[in-house]
């Protein structure tokens, strides 16, 4: 079957417009406060989200690690407060339910969204409950609500299972994976190794390289220069046969690995103290030889005698988890398949850029309007808008639009193109390449090319303030500035949110009604 044809069905598989069927038993929501754990516990147990979440039950519990976990540790205390509120709220035990054949997944929501930002301050740093453009019965998808659903298509091979996933990205793989085999796996896309060009083209020293050589083991190195991975072929480490890729971080582990990773970090989960990856501190040392890791350790800055140490460590557990005839299926890769769609919601330009998606005329274009189950509304007369353009739940009086989504928006008049606006009240906007989201204007915007604006509500003396950025922003860099005019840093924003003495969180619902 043609490439284009598979990831088509299972985009009509996954449409956010309709009742999933099957899905994950037990799904984990990792929030950052307790204000974000009552809202999603009672939000994806509402009537509407069980539309996305089927009969599943859901758990959703708050980071409170001291300076955070990491999603190593941070997912192994999740899992141990999930199991304590489970047998409160449905008289459950978590790991039975998985040991007897659950498919269990947990979702990492919580962190700054400094890549985000202004998006998440306007969602009270709710950064999973960020708006998608697209409206199910009046009210928004959020991001989390669409990885859960895009997510679900894991679930048959997953039983017995723990599966970790992040709240921010939307993947549709053109291969459905096979029932897992190894203790842990993890989801990539995989190819011949890349020229030197491509590898910096694709940025691919940003993200975890998977390495599966032809027997089918496998190989996890977080974040390596291309030249590090010739070394690793020259003196032998690596093949060139080797299949090279890019990992998406998520992954899933056996009821025994689970088991034994929580009695391994015992002391460090009772104390709350001490700070664990998944890549470089669980499956690098699991699958690399010991002089590898701590070679590709010394590039990330660990000490010689630390990196190990730590590999001793993980070896130990390794031999005690695996039985004589499993050494080769300890840990493997998901191939998702090359040219599946990844629709990263993580950053302001990838969520713009994704948003612009839906006004695309081509395979992937069609598949992620089927996604979403959005079909663009009439507009009046008096509004010109073209055949590449996206409007859903709009009352928009006059203007011309090109080529731009807009979902939830009222305004008097719009004169704008290649831009995105959600959920926003308006009273007149001239511009291109613009997002604004949770906007409320009453006076006219003339926006430059790649602004950005999310508003947020706020306690006196802000009550409603703007919040200013640009598509090109790095929040690496301008988290704890005041830019662009705004009365307050990010981080000021991100702080005045959590400060506060009671939650604003709301449904995300629109404004506007079709």
């Amino acid at each position: 079957m043609p490439r284009e044809q598979q990831l088509q069905e299972h985009v009509d598989m996954l449409r956010l417009a309709v009742p999933a069927r099957g899905g994950m038993d037990i799904l984990i929501i990792v929030t950052g406060n307790k204000q974000q754990e009552a809202f999603w516990q009672q939000r994806l147990t509402s009537a509407t989200s069980r539309h996305h979440c089927h009969d599943a039950k859901v758990v959703v519990v708050h980071e409170d690690w001291p300076g955070g976990a990491g999603n190593g540790l941070g997912t192994l205390y999740a899992y141990q407060k999930a199991r304590d509120k489970a047998k409160k709220l449905y008289k459950l035990d978590i790991a039975q339910e998985q040991e007897r054949g659950a498919a269990v997944a947990m979702y990492h929501t919580a962190g700054k969204g400094t890549r985000l930002a202004p998006l998440p301050g306007s969602e009270n740093n709710n950064k999973s409950a960020v708006k998608l453009p697209s409206l199910q019965d009046g009210s928004f998808i959020t991001i989390l609500e669409a990885v859960i659903r895009q997510t679900s298509l894991y679930a048959v091979g997953r039983r017995g299972r723990l599966s970790v996933f992040w709240g921010d990205q939307v993947f549709i793989p053109v291969n459905i994976p096979k029932p897992s085999t190894h203790h842990a796996d993890i989801l990539g896309c995989l190819g011949p190794l890349p020229t030197r060009e491509e590898w910096e083209a694709r940025g691919l020293s940003r993200y975890g390289l998977l390495a599966v050589a032809p027997n089918g083991s496998t190989r996890l190195m977080e974040k390596v220069a291309y030249d590090t991975v010739l070394e690793l072929i020259e003196n032998g480490t690596l093949s060139r046969e080797t299949l090279f890729g890019t990992s998406l971080g998520s992954f899933s582990v056996s009821f025994e690995l689970i088991c034994a990773l929580l009695d391994e970090f015992a002391a460090e989960l009772h104390s709350r103290k001490g700070k664990l990856d998944s890549d470089p501190h669980l499956w690098m040392p699991l699958t690399l030889d010991e002089r590898t890791y701590i070679q590709v350790m010394a590039t990330k800055g660990m000490p010689e005698q630390t990196a190990r140490h730590h590999y001793k460590r993980m070896q130990g557990l390794r031999r005690r988890v695996l039985r004589a005839s499993e050494d080769d299926i300890f840990f493997g890769a998901v191939d998702v398949g090359q040219g599946s769609y990844w629709w990263d919601f993580g950053t302001v330009k990838a969520y713009y850029n994704n948003c612009l998606k839906l006004t695309q005329d081509n395979p992937e274009g069609r598949a992620i309007r089927s996604f979403f189950s959005g079909e663009s509304t009439l507009t009046p007369p008096q509004l010109h808008s073209d055949e590449q353009s996206y409007l859903q739940g709009c009352r928009i009086s006059s203007g011309r639009i090109r080529n731009s989504v807009l979902v939830g928006v009222e305004a008097d008049h719009l004169d704008i193109a290649d831009s995105v606006i959600i959920n926003s009240s308006l009273k007149s906007v001239s511009g291109h390449g613009c997002l604004l989201y949770n906007v409320h204007e009453t006076e006219p915007l003339q926006l430059s090319a790649g602004s950005v604006r999310a508003d947020a509500t706020l306690s006196p003396p802000y009550d409603h303030i703007a919040m200013h950025s640009s598509l090109s922003r790095d929040g690496a860099t301008d988290w704890n500035q005041r830019v662009n005019g705004n009365v307050m840093s990010y981080a000021e924003l991100y702080l005045h949110n959590e400060d506060r003495k009671e939650s604003r969180i709301q449904n995300p619902e629109s404004r506007i009604v079709s």
